[in-house]
């Protein structure tokens, strides 16, 4: 490691802190240190302050050529200071173009090449392994250099820290897990490792040295890293259902759950999903799927009716009686396989869910039971991200470019709404696509934060919206299999049931009505 210094005259300091004296109060007041906004990148020296840093590099990093981070240690008029740099072992010197920007460093553009090329010799330490490295092998881990008395050699994942990071668990000896360590001492030596039988035990890794003058990393493998891969049957996708899915349901109204996964064997052919605090404990007592028959109403089984089966879908029909507590409960697939849990099932009793949107410009209308104007929210997200997750850019009344993953605001109802209908909006997107409606349940968050304020409080997924024309409406066979009713200011919305139409009409349908 070693520490960079930008030295010039007028550069921009960090002010120390302490008292200075105010006029308004006639008296000495504590002012804060403060840290100055300046970055630095290093690229190829073949390379240009427009371009990318080089990927070597550690303790410095990159998210893009614009913004970089972090800024310096410390910062005088005559020298600014970056501490903990280091570059990946290399079997030959490299050379490097350093790249300086002051103030908010948010475009290339604004990074000036500074004199000179910075040189980082060739590594003193080369390391090989003796066979391709996959989770459990055994190898034979050879190094070359000098290495003094008492060197202690670890590895490390690679990561901004280079070799001051944590010495990794996933490497042993002698059948005796990590972290990993050997003493050595010489110009040569070879140490058996094993990597330890697990799927996390994948990545790219330093082979660090450590001695009384610090740790360096060695030269060697695949751009200066140990890099354990995948093994065969990691490749090769789990049969059966994926976990960590997301659905929603109203208490009361059928709701679908359609659990996706890869070549259902056999045995899911007779599965049974539940819903439960966890999936070892009691299912929801009040759940259980109602079906019309020519003797009346039947009841299935405890739980959840199969209504189809795929390769890649078990279609499930759920219906929750009404007194089922609003909240998330996890989903539990029950088959010949034993039970696993698949995802979670988010549970609402006064909002309408699995509704389709398709608008334009206008207001989006939600529709439910005892709803409120002060304090229920919508959130709008990409259609590829999950409700609760990530947050998204949306402002109170437009879309000018679209919601996107930028920013962060809340979309409050419109003095139209009532307790069966919030509109929101007037809404106009910039730009087409498929988005996610989000609702807030203000009612379950913990108090005293009911307020709708965070992405995460955002959990419940109400309805997907679709801007854009009739190519796209094809993704969404929804538009055209459901009920469907126009918006209060343009646009329409579908669904299997609503609890209040238009003009607050009574629309149940194709659904039964609830159960009590």
């Amino acid at each position: 490691m070693f520490r960079l210094v930008v030295s010039g005259q007028g550069l921009p300091a960090d002010i120390m802190g302490g008292e200075e004296w105010d006029w308004m109060t006639n008296d000495q007041v504590a002012v804060p240190r403060r840290k100055t906004t300046q970055r630095i990148k290093l690229v190829q020296a073949s390379g240009t302050c427009l371009g990318v840093a080089a990927p070597e590099v550690r303790g410095t990093s990159c998210a893009s050529p614009d913004t970089c981070s972090p800024g310096p240690a410390g910062a005088t008029s005559d020298a600014v200071t970056w501490t903990n740099i280091s570059v990946v072992g290399s079997a030959a010197s490299r050379q490097y173009k350093v790249c300086y920007c002051v103030g908010e460093c948010v475009s290339a553009g604004q990074y000036l090449e500074l004199p000179g090329l910075l040189t980082v010799g060739m590594a003193s330490l080369q390391f090989t392994a003796s066979a391709p490295l996959l989770r459990g092998s055994a190898f034979n881990l050879a190094l070359a250099g000098l290495m003094p008395a008492e060197t202690q050699v670890h590895l490390t994942l690679d990561s901004h820290l280079g070799c001051a990071g944590s010495p990794s668990h996933t490497f042993m000896s002698a059948g005796s897990p990590g972290p990993w360590s050997a003493t050595v001492s010489g110009t040569a030596t070879t140490i058996p490792v094993a990597v330890v039988d697990s799927p996390v035990a994948v990545g790219r890794f330093l082979v660090c040295a450590c001695g009384t003058q610090g740790c360096r990393a060695a030269a060697g493998g695949h751009a200066g890293l140990l890099v354990v891969s995948l093994a065969p049957q990691d490749r090769l996708p789990k049969v059966g259902p994926y976990s960590q899915q997301m659905w929603s349901c109203r208490a009361g109204y059928p709701c679908s759950i359609d659990v996706k996964g890869y070549l259902f064997p056999a045995r899911y052919r007779t599965a049974q999903l539940y819903l439960a605090a966890s999936c070892a404990s009691t299912p929801v007592h009040s759940t259980r799927y109602v079906k019309d028959s020519p003797l009346g109403t039947k009841e299935i089984d405890g739980s959840s009716y199969l209504a189809s089966t795929a390769d890649t879908t078990l279609a499930f029909l759920v219906k929750l009686v009404t007194d089922v507590a609003p909240g998330g409960y996890r989903a539990c697939l029950r088959s010949e396989a034993g039970t696993e849990e698949v995802g979670q099932v988010m549970v609402t009793a006064r909002v309408d869910v699995g509704r389709t949107f398709e608008l334009l410009e206008g207001n989006l209308d939600v529709s439910g039971k005892g709803l409120s104007v002060d304090h229920d929210r919508i959130a709008v997200v990409p259609a590829d991200r999950h409700c609760g997750s990530v947050p998204a850019k949306v402002g109170l009344h437009a879309f000018p470019e679209g919601p996107t993953a930028l920013a962060w605001a809340a979309l409050k109802p419109s003095s139209v709404s009532s307790d069966a209908m919030l509109s929101f909006g007037p809404l106009k997107f910039g730009t087409g696509g498929g988005y996610k409606v989000c609702f807030c349940e203000h009612g379950i968050l913990p108090a005293p934060h009911r307020h709708c304020e965070n992405p995460e409080d955002f959990g419940l997924h109400i309805g997907d919206l679709v801007v854009s024309g009739v190519d796209c409406q094809l993704a969404y066979p929804q538009l055209r299999e459901q009920a469907c009713y126009p918006l209060s200011a343009g646009g329409r919305v579908c669904g299997d049931y609503f609890s209040s139409g238009p003009n607050q009409t009574t629309v149940l349908g194709p659904g039964e009505p609830p159960i009590a």
